[in-house]
């Protein structure tokens, strides 16, 4: 192996832990480590990848903790590897951020057995004792006896919810680390010179009339497990596409990239502009404000 692909595979590494590491202070990092091994796979080959994922295994076992290592491992380096083959062998833009999902949501449930079998953690007790904890503090600040016993059963409900649809929010985080890992890696791709073409627009998405009809039918028959999953990953799509609708009009009325994603980014932790979205998406299907089908 020659000296320059060794340097190589050390610095790629190096960028990655460095991600992951301020991605436990600061999510969107971590959602964007698996970008330098992509990189690395097109700069070189997909096996040096592996080798860099490894190392940078290694490096966080050393320096943070066995667990997220091994969390590393079944996540971010699973993803990188795999996505930079895809981009490595120049599969369409489609075809990348299918394989990415894929991916990620293999890799999220490998994660949660990998919790719960092997490290014997309830995900979903953890998560309700967090939950019960901020209602705790809740009664501490004179929150009456009613007002308590109500938030323990908004709790418990929405426990119950999450054990019946976490496939469904698993596959809807898995959409957004492929959407999120290809943007990332085909921008840095162009900016060091490579010939790669950008097929897929965020400001573009919209999807079928048919997916409408499915989610109002899936909230009609709400009570089944299997249609409740259905439900969250329709409204989660529907969700995708008012915010598309938003990010055109952004660079339309400004066209300032940056400013758009920076909107974009704050409207997504707002519950009322997510229900706005929500909204937005649904009448998009029929209305199409953006005339893409014209285009």
């Amino acid at each position: 192996m020659k000296s320059k692909i060794i340097i190589e595979i050390i610095l790629f590494a190096m960028i990655t832990v460095m991600l992951v590491v301020l991605g436990l202070f600061l999510p969107f990092l971590g959602i964007i480590a698996p970008v330098p091994l992509i990189i690395l796979a097109v700069r070189r080959e997909s096996k040096f990848t592996i080798i860099a994922s490894i190392l940078a295994a290694f490096i966080l076992f050393i320096l943070v903790d066995p667990v997220v290592s091994l969390v590393f491992i079944l996540t971010i380096g699973f993803m990188g590897v795999v996505m930079g083959a895809a981009f490595e062998e120049k599969f369409s833009s489609k075809i990348i951020i299918v394989i990415g999902i894929i991916t990620s949501f293999i890799s999220i449930l490998l994660i949660l057995s990998v919790l719960t079998y092997i490290l014997n953690i309830d995900i979903f007790a953890e998560l309700k004792g967090i939950l019960k904890l901020s209602s705790d503090l809740y009664q501490e600040f004179g929150l009456s006896e009613e007002g308590f016993f109500n938030i323990n059963q908004v709790i418990n409900q929405t426990i119950n919810f999450l054990k019946d649809t976490y496939l469904a929010f698993s596959f809807c985080i898995a959409i957004i680390n492929s959407l999120f890992n290809y943007y990332f890696s085909s921008l840095t791709l162009k900016k060091l010179g490579y010939d790669y073409k950008v097929e897929f627009s965020f400001r573009a998405i919209r999807f079928s009339r048919i997916l409408s009809i499915i989610y109002i039918l899936s909230i009609i028959f709400f009570n089944n497990i299997l249609v409740k999953n259905i439900c969250v990953i329709i409204t989660f799509l529907l969700f995708m596409e008012g915010l598309s609708v938003l990010y055109y009009y952004f660079l339309k009325f400004r066209n300032q990239r940056l400013i758009a994603l920076i909107l974009l980014t704050i409207f997504f932790f707002m519950p009322m502009i997510n229900y706005l979205s929500l909204l937005i998406g649904f009448l998009d299907i029929w209305i199409d404000f953006r005339k893409l089908h014209k285009s």
